[in-house]
């Protein structure tokens, strides 16, 4: 019967072949503070201001000491927070104004200073603050001792 060749077709390349010898593209400052603060409307869904500390936490944590160059390492570190300010007050929601509430406990004294200030801008801009706000750094915990009499 007939050929399956299509006339006049150029041949295929495999795309699959040529992508994978290209190296991988790094992450930029914005690609790492973007999925940072996307991260923040996971803060909205907790009631607890410890589990809003340990993912700030958690979120710092993942870019301190990473396995790079001293340089690349203090370079990340003055670039990658501030945007992560300017990107959470940008986005002028709930979920960007969790970010900095979140991060405002866990930063050192510098950054701290600039998170809060955004965190001021957008409360004062009307957006509410999320339930667990208040009370971060507050250490407050609770506890019971059962003790056995006999």
């Amino acid at each position: 019967m007939g050929s399956n060749k299509r006339p006049h077709a150029k041949p295929r390349r495999p795309q699959a072949a040529a992508r994978s010898r290209r190296p991988p593209r790094q992450p930029s400052i914005a690609d790492l503070a973007h999925t940072v603060v996307r991260g923040g409307r996971e803060l909205l869904a907790l009631d607890d201001p410890l589990d809003a500390e340990a993912w700030a936490s958690a979120m710092m944590g993942t870019f301190y000491k990473i396995d790079a160059p001293f340089e690349a390492r203090e370079e990340l570190d003055a670039r990658l927070w501030p945007e992560v300010v300017r990107r959470a007050e940008a986005r002028a929601d709930a979920a960007g104004l969790a970010v900095l509430e979140a991060l405002s406990a866990v930063a050192d004294a510098a950054l701290a200073t600039d998170v809060r200030a955004a965190a001021v801008r957008l409360r004062s801009a009307g957006i509410a603050a999320p339930s667990w706000a208040a009370d971060l750094g507050t250490g407050r915990t609770r506890a019971s001792v059962a003790v056995h009499l006999y």
